[in-house]
């Protein structure tokens, strides 16, 4: 519930059992990504 709450356009775990869970649960995410990940395409690399 909170992860819908904020309506983000990301979500992100460093834990990928966590991440499975907490995307299955919520209604506005589709698939979680490891922070990593989303600072790539922050930088654009």
């Amino acid at each position: 519930k909170f992860v819908d709450s904020k309506q983000a356009k990301h979500f992100a775990s460093d834990c990928p059992m966590a991440a499975v869970h907490i995307a299955n649960l919520s209604e506005s995410v589709d698939l979680a990504a490891h922070p990593m990940t989303l600072l790539r395409k922050a930088y654009g690399l």
